[in-house]
């Protein structure tokens, strides 16, 4: 039984410490994408949705140079796409995103349901790029020479670079015509209503809910995991307090595993949160494979969800050291409380006087006097009752009730009694005196 406890005493510590962690790294997790409100508010904090439409028109300008594009360099057009395209509208759509998708995780729907109509903000940036380009032919003067007007020959005109206007321009016809060109244009949201089905596909072909069918289950249980982890943590904690030797030692070994527990997750979060900086920090290696402004914004995503963990794990690691510095503290006042009490106790002074006593004798006799030989006289009354003649049925002797004080004797205090007890027991042993014997000393006859 003492190899079993000790064993499961050296095993118990170990797998309790690694719970803790495991408790609060699934925490974190579960309070960051357990549930699709902490998620939008990241992201909205983050700022995305206002630079995401920045990053597309800088990402796209590098390569729009093809004759008869929307010229994105322009700040006017660069405009009309962020008031067509604004941070409301992208918002709402993520967030109906996220919300079809957290619905097939949480296992209330087949397969991520959701439908993003930019229908709307198509033709707002059609009107307003058409407002734009027929402002701009409306400034330009007549062309009057026959050279200016052969690039009229085949009909084709483009507002954004036409450097002069054909005579008899109809600009409200033209603006149509642009509107109609416009919104027909299959290389700019030739679909506007979004749907799960027009999110990626795996390498394969197959969608994401049919390529990840457990992907629902396994969520699920991940959002256990915390109360998993915290009732296994919590039934060690009273193995490791009811194994232990003492009190005193089971309140230590859980003081020490809280404590340790809680500066390893520091140092641990800490050194991961250094490396992300120092990798996110231009010239890093996350800056070397951000080499878009689409990139850099999801690597920023990326960043503020990594702070919200870092924070809460933070907070976990903190409690673990307060929690274990606690009860380290108790452990340490309970035993000078006990120490104390044990100097000031009464028995254990009874206890010690015997031994002090005999010590004493040694020392004062030596080897060449003869100890005085003592005669005891042994008189032992016994006395007996008659018991009370009654009529009633014989009852079995009163055993006296234990007191309040007997009930909240500690442990080490009841040990330090049976002490007193044993003692006194081994002095009748030896002089064979015991409670209630006369003892009459005589001197020997010379």
């Amino acid at each position: 039984m003492n190899i079993f406890r000790k064993a499961t005493l050296w095993i118990l510590p170990s797998l309790f410490r690694i719970a803790l962690v495991l408790l609060a790294i699934s925490t974190a997790l579960t309070l960051v994408f357990g549930t699709p409100e902490k998620l939008k508010d990241t992201l909205n904090e983050s700022g995305v949705y206002s630079s995401f439409v920045d990053g597309v028109i800088k990402e796209n300008a590098k390569n729009n140079q093809d004759e008869g594009s929307v010229p994105l360099n322009q700040p006017e057009v660069q405009s009309a796409i962020k008031s067509s395209f604004n941070p409301d509208l992208l918002k709402q759509s993520t967030e109906k995103v996220i919300d079809g998708s957290y619905a097939w995780l949480d296992g209330k729907t087949t397969e991520p349901t959701f439908a993003v109509d930019l229908n709307n903000a198509k033709q707002q940036l059609a009107n307003g790029l058409g407002d734009y380009a027929m402002q701009r032919v409306a400034n330009l003067p007549v062309c009057n020479t026959p050279a200016q007007l052969q690039q009229f020959q085949n009909g084709n005109i483009d507002p954004f670079t036409m450097t002069c206007r054909p005579p008899g321009l109809n600009l409200a016809s033209e603006k149509q015509k642009f509107i109609r060109e416009f919104m027909g244009n299959k290389e700019f949201l030739s679909d506007t209503n979004v749907t799960a089905q027009d999110l990626p596909k795996t390498s394969s072909g197959e969608p994401i809910a049919q390529a990840y069918q457990n992907a629902p289950e396994t969520y699920q249980w991940a959002k256990r995991a915390p109360l998993i982890l915290g009732a296994l943590a919590l039934l060690m904690a009273i193995g490791i307090f009811f194994l232990a030797e003492t009190r005193q030692k089971g309140i230590r070994l859980l003081g020490m595993s809280f404590l340790t527990t809680g500066v390893f997750l520091a140092i641990a979060t800490l050194i991961i949160w250094f490396l992300f900086k120092q990798a996110n920090e231009p010239g890093g290696r996350l800056a070397e494979f951000a080499t878009s402004s689409i990139q850099t914004t999801f690597i920023g995503i990326l960043g503020s969800l990594y702070e919200a963990l870092n924070r809460i794990l933070i907070i976990f690691a903190g409690s673990y050291v307060v929690v274990g510095a606690i009860l380290l503290l108790i452990q340490k006042l309970r035993s000078k409380s006990l120490a104390r009490g044990a100097q000031s106790d009464p028995l254990a002074v009874a206890a010690a006087a015997p031994i002090a006593a005999k010590q004493n004798e040694s020392n004062n006799n030596n080897g060449n006097q003869k100890p005085k030989q003592v005669t005891v006289e042994k008189t032992i009354t016994k006395t007996v009752e008659k018991p009370a003649e009654s009529q009633g049925p014989t009852t079995a002797p009163l055993v006296p009730e234990e007191t309040p004080e007997d009930l909240e004797k500690t442990e080490e205090e009841l040990a330090a009694e049976q002490n007193t007890e044993n003692l006194k027991q081994k002095d009748e042993q030896e002089t064979g005196i015991k409670p209630g014997d006369t003892i009459t000393p005589t001197t020997p006859k010379q």
